[in-house]
């Protein structure tokens, strides 16, 4: 029987307005109102370490739309509900990105 081991490097919660930002990106390319709206962020993993954040965004009538954050590029990829990617935004440190 295998034991288990610990899991990935915890990747940090990424801000208030890193979150808005991001939502808002998705959001004006779906005509979506953010208030009908959830966004869930979710790490992604290479190795043992997190090295970046997917944003699924929840929409009316089972529309999700997604955003990759790249940790070490501090670029937010934006991709449509075909996960067609539209949008490359670079990231200020005053985003919050990882803060």
């Amino acid at each position: 029987m295998e034991h288990a081991t610990a899991g990935p490097a915890p990747c940090e919660a990424p801000s208030r307005r890193l979150t808005d930002l991001a939502v808002q990106a998705l959001a004006e390319r779906a005509r979506l109102r953010i208030d009908n709206a959830r966004a869930v962020w979710t790490p992604i993993v290479r190795g043992a370490e997190a090295c970046g954040l997917l944003l699924s965004l929840y929409g009316p009538r089972r529309l999700l739309l997604t955003a990759i954050l790249d940790v070490e590029s501090r670029e937010l990829w934006c991709y449509d509900s075909r996960g067609l990617r539209y949008q490359r935004v670079p990231l200020a440190d005053k985003t919050g990105a990882g803060d």
